[in-house]
């Protein structure tokens, strides 16, 4: 009997766990997203030119990543 209640709250536990690690999943943005967001920063003033650069370079070699990425998945798709 103990061991049924046991497997019963791992099972509860391992359950929650997964809800929590999808949800952060979805919460990711992008590296498109994310560099729109400090484009509208240093528009409104809110980081320095030199900043905004420093973050336009990090995030341009992450775009040049998630495009490679998408593009190994599409061409994947044509090869059946």
């Amino acid at each position: 009997m103990s061991l049924a209640v046991l497997l019963v709250i791992l099972a509860s536990g391992l359950l929650v766990v997964k809800s929590f690690r999808d949800r952060t999943d979805e919460d990711r943005q992008t590296a498109s997203e994310l560099l729109t967001k400090f484009r509208e920063m240093h528009h409104d003033g809110d980081i320095s030119e030199s900043e905004f650069r420093t973050i336009k370079t990090v995030l341009g070699q992450k775009l040049h990543e998630e495009f490679s990425d998408g593009e190994d998945e599409d061409s994947s798709l044509y090869d059946t």
